[in-house]
């Protein structure tokens, strides 16, 4: 099932995170325990999303839900009209440009460092 995640860009905090899946809008927090443990799974196979979830377990984040919305927001928060997640479960990841370094963010070049604007 294709999905596409983006932040609200007018909303400082970059905390809400709204889905398309299959041209239905809608927001992470209306996604279902068994949508995103399914997602965590998926996205914890994958080595480079698999070292991001260590770091987050080693930086005391350690429920799956707040880790795959972390994730989110740092590697998937671009609305570029492009799915995050196509129709075989590949991820393609995005450079976000959530301005975190200006806003102080803990997590700064921790998480967020899949894909770089150099590759974007």
């Amino acid at each position: 099932m294709k999905t596409e995640f983006f932040t609200d860009s007018s909303n400082l905090t970059h905390d809400v995170v709204n889905t398309i899946c299959e041209n239905h809008y809608g927001l992470f927090s209306q996604l279902t325990s068994n949508d995103l443990k399914s997602l965590f799974l998926s996205l914890d196979e994958d080595p480079k999303a698999h070292n991001v979830f260590h770091c987050m377990r080693q930086n005391g984040l350690t429920n799956f839900i707040d880790m795959v919305h972390q994730f989110i927001m740092c590697n998937f928060g671009a609305l570029d009209h492009v799915p995050d997640v196509d129709s075989d479960n590949h991820f393609h990841y995005e450079y976000v440009n959530c301005g975190c370094k200006h806003q102080g963010c803990r997590f700064r070049k921790v998480y967020c460092v899949i894909k770089t604007k150099a590759q974007a």
